[in-house]
């Protein structure tokens, strides 16, 4: 071969180009977009969680008290609409009793994820954020006096 003619290759730059490498840049920043949208839904459904649970532990304890008629309230949509900022504003907030058991309170929050580019590439499982805490009406304690201890056994003996 002539001199000039071939192909100089240099060191460790053989086959690389620049565009395999804004390729592989382009992927590597398409998995760290995949990564966050994932880690703001993850977050999100955490915190939906909490505040549906704290919701239905403090209608669930209202109700013990006597200030909640039945447990749920008007008061109960806004607390978790503001606790829950900008998202709880297209949240679905339901409160009602739980449909099998009747001494339950039941929160329910559903809505769309802020993490919205899940469901746009076919992740369509993420695509809604629905979660409910359930507890039990704490009853009241009673104004009847408790029931009187039980007389005491009779000492055993040892024989007749």
């Amino acid at each position: 071969m002539a001199p000039g003619l071939g192909c100089s290759r240099s060191g460790g730059e053989a086959g690389s180009s620049s565009v395999t490498s804004v390729f592989g840049v382009m992927i590597l920043l398409a998995l760290l977009f995949l990564a966050t949208q994932v880690l703001v839904h993850l977050w999100a459904v955490s915190t939906v969680t909490a505040v549906a649970f704290d919701e239905a532990r403090r209608v669930s304890a209202a109700s013990a008290d006597g200030t909640l008629a039945g447990g749920c309230d008007d008061r109960v949509e806004p607390r978790v609409r503001a606790r829950l900022g900008a998202w709880g504003r297209s949240a679905a907030v339901s409160c009602s009793p739980h449909p099998t058991r009747p001494e339950a309170i039941t929160v329910r929050v559903v809505g769309p994820t802020p993490a919205r580019s899940l469901a746009r590439i076919g992740f369509s499982p993420v695509a809604d954020i629905d979660r409910s805490a359930t507890f039990l009406t704490e009853t009241p304690p009673s104004a009847d006096p408790p029931p009187a201890d039980p007389p005491p056994h009779p000492p055993l003996s040892d024989g007749p």
